[in-house]
């Protein structure tokens, strides 16, 4: 399964990068992990968002770019990179993290992704926030 493969890349990376590292040096690690393992791999891959009136009238109002997008076996995988204190030092963080990731896949269009925070000050152990709940 992509997400356990993704968990499992994210936590070498954490391990053998170590903290304190810019977004983008874990992003190109993970894309190299990825691709290494058979995944095409496409980096800040642009993605575009619909509003639909009350009339029904619908339209592209903005785009935005996803980290990584991870292709593999037919399926689509998109992952966002960040390096932040922690998504989990609090019930009210986990929350918000969470409610705001799924709002971005929604306005997206897209359905399977990852949210990896690469903590510092250094914490054991890579944060993820998956589409289906926060593991």
């Amino acid at each position: 399964m992509i997400k356990e493969e993704i968990r499992k890349i994210s936590q070498y990376l954490y391990e053998n990068l170590g903290p304190g590292h810019k977004e983008k040096t874990y992003r190109d690690a993970i894309c190299l992990e990825l691709q290494d393992r058979g995944y095409t791999v496409k980096t800040e891959s642009p993605s575009s968002i619909s509003y639909t009136t009350k009339n029904g009238k619908t339209m592209i109002i903005a785009s935005e770019k996803v980290d990584i997008c991870a292709y593999k076996d037919g399926k689509y995988t998109f992952l966002e990179v960040r390096t932040m204190l922690s998504f989990f030092n609090k019930k009210d963080v986990d929350e918000v993290s969470y409610l705001k990731f799924r709002k971005y896949l929604s306005s997206l269009g897209l359905e399977n992704g990852l949210l990896i925070n690469f903590p510092f000050p250094p914490i054991p152990e890579v944060e993820i926030i998956e589409n289906d709940g926060i593991k």
